[in-house]
């Protein structure tokens, strides 16, 4: 089993950054015409014939990571997440968020980078990283003055 983030021999060495991303990215989606249709019987020799013209179809799901870096900018771990594009992009951007509060708690000085295209869909992650920013930051204040 591997060594926990939060663990003081990883914490040393990660005193750089963490980058933050979220995008969408492509994914095949099944026919609904030929996905459920029953093989058909031959009833006469087979002679080859070119295939008819085939229509790709694609929706964009929504996918997110974390990578911790240390202070010479190597990855030291990176995290990944999906939902499918049907999903709410709140939902991917709240793990995610959640995740990288995680990582603030246990080293409250490391800057975060959040990178990402300006589609107004992806609105959801920045505003997800500052919701849980600021609690976990609210939590450690005050578990530092206690």
């Amino acid at each position: 089993m591997g060594r926990r983030f939060g663990s003081s021999s990883w914490r040393a060495r990660i005193t750089f950054a963490a980058e933050v991303a979220m995008a969408r990215t492509t994914k095949p989606a099944a026919d609904p015409e030929t996905a459920n249709s029953a093989p058909r019987k031959r009833t006469e020799t087979y002679e080859r014939a070119p295939p008819p013209p085939k229509e790709h179809r694609y929706r964009k799901a929504w996918v997110g990571s974390v990578t911790a870096n240390d202070i010479a900018g190597n990855a030291l771990h990176t995290w990944r997440y999906a939902v499918d594009a049907a999903a709410d992009p709140t939902q991917l951007a709240d793990r995610v968020a959640a995740d990288v509060a995680w990582i603030v708690a246990a080293n409250p000085d490391m800057p975060i980078h959040c990178i990402q295209d300006a589609a107004p869909e992806l609105r959801a992650f920045p505003e997800a990283l500052r919701r849980a920013i600021a609690s976990s930051a609210a939590c450690a204040r005050a578990a530092a003055s206690a």
